[in-house]
């Protein structure tokens, strides 16, 4: 006959130390905002791009939605449709973010089309 086996019972783990409190800036102070200064001419650059790239990736955006999607393509015209409010959303601010979103949404917008529409 074997003994019994023996039952220890150990303490319950200490709980860890709460972090502490991390400190809270005032609401609307971000901190530093690095900003890019564009000529004028590189300004109408830029926005002629957004303008051109939002336009080409609407037109291809009506194309799509015309046919039957897969999920994954929903998803993707989903995808392509933030990009183009949010390139709306910071044109007003940051022309060169605006202008990234933009060509975000036109290169997916056409790969969509491309895949989608023969």
């Amino acid at each position: 006959m074997q003994p019994p086996p023996i039952i220890e019972t150990l303490p319950a783990p200490a709980e860890p130390a709460p972090k502490p409190a991390k400190p809270q800036d005032p609401p609307g102070s971000e901190g530093p905002v690095l900003t890019v200064r564009l000529s004028p001419t590189q300004e109408a650059e830029l926005e002629a791009r957004f303008r051109t790239d939002i336009r080409r990736a609407a037109e291809a955006v009506g194309l799509v939605r015309q046919k039957p999607l897969t999920r994954k393509q929903t998803d993707d015209l989903s995808l392509v449709e933030e990009f183009m409010r949010s390139a709306e959303a910071a044109r007003p601010k940051d022309l060169m973010r605006a202008g990234t979103l933009a060509e975000k949404a036109r290169v997916l917008a056409e790969e969509l089309k491309s895949a989608v529409v023969k």
